[in-house]
């Protein structure tokens, strides 16, 4: 019995597609386990996904609330085709970008394939943008008809 195991892990060992010097292992059962350090690309790849996220988060409330005192300070109005300005744009777009990376690191994670960890992030991430950005212009179009006012919902 012992043989016939120890025989199993030698040719799992010996195949082309599971090389011994990988910083994996074999565990009693005959599985191929991945073993991840702090340092491996999916933790990382998480963190600098989280703080890219956070930090065009931040640059992206920055532009917005320029935008709208200008807006208002002008008396001009706005519009929802505002929102398409690339001070507003970049920012967005980063924040899509960290989301991105984040999600496919952490189904990476798990145990999924690279590739397919951003074939699933990918639509995921781009119809949650949609919908952020589509509720952001229904937002400004509310700003637009009834001010300030329009947003409080303690008077409702």
């Amino acid at each position: 019995m012992s043989r016939s195991r120890d025989n199993k892990r030698q040719q799992l060992r010996n195949r082309d597609d599971l090389p011994g010097d990988r910083p994996n292992s074999l565990d009693t059962t005959g599985f191929y386990i991945m073993m991840y350090s702090p340092f491996s690309p999916p933790l990382v790849l998480l963190l600098f996904g989280l703080l890219a996220a956070i930090a065009a988060g931040a640059a992206f409330s920055a532009s917005l609330k320029d935008s709208v005192n200008a807006w208002m300070q002008s008396g001009s109005g706005f519009s929802p085709a505002d929102l398409k300005r690339p001070e507003l744009l970049v920012p967005y777009t980063g924040i899509c970008f960290g989301v991105l990376v984040f999600l496919a690191a952490g189904l990476e994670m798990f145990g999924t394939p690279r590739l397919l960890a951003y074939v699933v992030a990918l639509p995921l991430t781009l119809f949650t943008a949609w919908l952020v950005w589509s509720q952001l212009g229904k937002l400004i179009l509310q700003l637009r008809k009834g001010g300030s006012r329009a947003l409080d919902l303690d008077s409702l």
